[in-house]
Formats: C-alpha cells, structure tokens, sequence
C-alpha cells in the first residue's frame, strides 16, 4: 500500500498520522518507507531519531522534499519495500502533487473546525490531478482528528464534510487520549484510535471504496 498523508494545511496532526500509520502497517513484520517530505520542520525526521533503538527496524525513515525530485527518488527507494507513507508537511500544492503521483490513498487529517474543512477542495483537486496524470485511480479520504466525540463541531463537520461531497473515513481520532499527542519521539506500541482508522483505510484499498477516478 502506498499511502500519502497531507494537505494544503500544517499543524492537523499529519506527521502523527504517518508514524501511527506506518507503525501500523509494520506490525505483521512488513517492510515500510516513511518519507518525510516536509521541508521546514523534518518531524519524523526527528521522531525517528528520538526513538532510537526502541522503534521497529523495519521502518526506515528517509526525508525527501524537493518536489522535482521526490517523485523519482522515492519510486526507487520504495521497490525495496512492502508498503510506503509519505508526510507532506507545510503548504506546498508542487510538494503534495509530486507525492499523490506515487498513491494509492491519500489521507487527509483535519481537525473539527469548519475554516479548516472549507479548505480542503484544494488538496481533493490535486488528487484528481495526479489521477489524471497517472491514469488511474487514487483513493481520497478525510480523517477527523482531535475529535471530541458527541459534540457539536464533530456534527456539523461531518455535515459539512458530506455537504461538499468529501469523503470522510468514519473513524477517528480523539483528542484523547493524551498517549497519542504525547507520543513523539517514541515508538509506537499501541495504534490506539489509529487501529480503525487504518483497518478502515485498508478496506477502501482492497476495492470497496469508490476513490478518486481520472477522466
């Protein structure tokens, strides 16, 4: 599975995703690239790094954020390995489409909050792009994070969500428990609410999903 984690928005927990996404997918003992393909802040860099020793060697983290190249550097890079996730940090639509070229799904983290949501049409275009330009389908979903679950913004995104035609995976991510904000810089032992959300993304990827289709 070849999956890119980002938006045309920073701070929604993107870098926190990928780590619990690979960690996920390397449980059964599958090989993973991580690539960190932000250019500012290299936190999976970092994470990876602070980890240490006590994070599971079949995940390599490599950064890569030079949207001319990511594309043919990663696709080389990744042929050694059972499943790749790339973190695309910071605001930059060349950096996320170079990315999405080389998908099977995209995931997109957003937080509860209507400003963020009306932004997100953007980052679902450059989908439909790269879908075009690979000529196949990629499969396009928002994940809700820092979610307080019954309450009334979770609601009204979800309308939202649905309002504009966006596809919302129905697992979450709760602001708590504290363990996932805190998790930085260690390894990742528990997927905790990220466990359904890749069981969730995994069943889009099988076929049952109707993603994002090129013309």
């Amino acid at each position: 599975m070849r999956i890119v984690v980002g938006t045309l928005k920073g701070g929604v927990a993107k870098t926190t995703t990928s780590m619990y996404l690979a960690a996920g997918l390397a449980a059964d003992g599958s090989q993973v690239l991580l690539v960190d393909a932000d250019p500012q802040a290299k936190t999976a860099t970092d994470w990876r790094g602070l980890a240490a020793a006590d994070m599971t060697d079949n995940i390599v983290v490599t950064a890569n954020s030079d949207a001319r190249s990511l594309a043919r550097d990663v696709q080389g890079l990744a042929a050694g390995f059972d499943h790749l996730v790339i973190d695309v940090g910071g605001e930059d639509d060349m950096l996320l489409g170079a990315a999405l070229s080389l998908a099977d799904e995209l995931v997109a983290p957003v937080t509860p909050s209507l400003s963020e949501i009306r932004r997100l049409p953007a980052t679902f275009h450059l989908a439909e792009q790269a879908a075009v330009g690979a000529n196949r389908e990629i499969g396009a979903q928002v994940l809700l994070v820092k979610v307080e679950r019954r309450s009334v913004a979770l609601r009204e995104s979800r309308a939202a969500l649905e309002a504009a035609g966006l596809p919302v995976l129905d697992a979450d991510v709760r602001l708590l428990p504290a363990t996932i904000p805190n998790a930085f810089g260690t390894a990742i032992t528990d997927l905790l609410d990220y466990g359904p959300v890749l069981d969730e993304i995994r069943g889009y990827a099988t076929g049952t999903h109707q993603g994002v289709e090129h013309g």
